[in-house]
């Protein structure tokens, strides 16, 4: 392993030279997953071996954020209004959709969800979209400001759209919006719920797994992609085919790394899973089981996962649900997560 890795920096150094001398513009693929834009600490990781991809090396870095901006007012509606905000992330600024109840402002300041939405691509994903209205609504009226962010490369926002699961861009806009909120006074930056679905119930699950202590609690729904070996063996997400550079993210990871067989160290670093005996925020669990885009066998997995490690979660297969939640399937989890949030991240200090 030693040698690989003498091999692996020589290699870096060797590309880095070509750079220098010859200015050539190879180098992107390599920056990029080698060396993003972000503490020293993770640089630090990189050369002594980690990926950025992996768990310690997302927890070994920080997530500063920065100020919080409303920059578009999208109009009042019943029970709360609708604004477009924007907060820094690794040198990028990444736009988001923000609710904000019409209640009185609590003296601690407002609870917070931050809703992280699933893989859309980015010709069609609009900052204020449909798709995850209700659950805005929902979640305003009950008394929380809602954050969807864009994620980079989406919506408003600067960078390119890339892998959720084998790029850790995702996780640290997430991480740095919930950094930003500290700089908004509107807000209770130390009452924060997750609302994750699909894709993002992913970044969602990799967020509570890089911090334990950040989150009040979790709702992960139609994700549970806790063994990212396992999805790679057997299951290709819509992002891998329809988006190129989350294609090029998953080439560039087997290229260097190989696939799980080859390197089960590696994928079993960069998988939540491992993890479950770390994961102390609560969380709550579902999944349609008529979900045709991501297997239920996921959710399954991770849940047993949970309950080995003596951190039993609570579980929900939607029967006839489908991968988006629907009508009193929908209704229903939205019951169940204000239940979670309203237990474990309103109450006030």
């Amino acid at each position: 392993m030693k040698h690989y890795y003498r091999h692996f920096h020589a290699r870096r150094y060797f590309i880095a030279a070509l750079l220098v001398v010859g200015g050539i513009g190879i180098g992107s693929q390599v920056s990029r997953l080698l060396a993003p834009k972000v503490s020293d600490e993770t640089t630090s990781d990189v050369v002594s071996g980690q990926h950025q991809l992996t768990i310690p090396a997302q927890r070994n870095r920080t997530y500063p954020g920065g100020q919080l901006e409303v920059e578009q007012q999208y109009g009042q509606q019943p029970g709360y209004k609708l604004s477009r905000i924007s907060y820094p992330s690794d040198g990028f600024q990444i736009s988001g959709l923000m609710a904000t109840p019409d209640s009185l402002r609590p003296f601690f300041g407002y609870p917070v969800i931050i809703l992280a939405h699933g893989y859309m691509a980015a010709s069609k994903y609009r900052t204020d979209g449909p798709e995850y209205r209700d659950y805005i609504r929902a979640f305003a009226r009950a008394g929380y400001v809602v954050i969807k962010p864009d994620f980079r490369g989406l919506g408003s926002s600067t960078g390119v759209a890339q892998s959720g699961y084998y790029s850790a861009s995702d996780n640290a806009d997430l991480l740095n919006l919930a950094a930003s909120l500290s700089f908004y006074h509107p807000v209770d930056a130390s009452r924060v719920g997750l609302f994750g679905h699909s894709m993002g119930g992913h970044v969602a699950l990799g967020a509570v797994t890089v911090a334990p202590n950040r989150f009040k609690a979790a709702v992960i729904a139609s994700a549970g992609v806790g063994d990212i070996g396992d999805m790679y063996a057997n299951w290709h997400p819509p992002s891998d085919v329809d988006n190129p550079e989350a294609a090029e993210d998953r080439r560039a990871i087997t290229k260097l790394f190989g696939d799980p067989a080859h390197d089960p160290a590696f994928w079993t670093k960069v998988s939540p899973i491992t993890y479950a005996a770390q994961i102390t925020t609560p969380l709550l669990l579902s999944h349609g089981a008529a979900d045709r885009v991501i297997p239920v066998r996921f959710t399954q997995q991770f849940s047993a996962a949970m309950t080995a490690a003596g951190h039993p979660t609570p579980t929900y297969i939607q029967p006839g649900a489908g991968h988006v939640y629907k009508g009193k399937d929908m209704t229903t989890l939205i019951a169940q997560s204000l239940a979670l949030f309203d237990n474990y991240v309103k109450p006030t200090p």
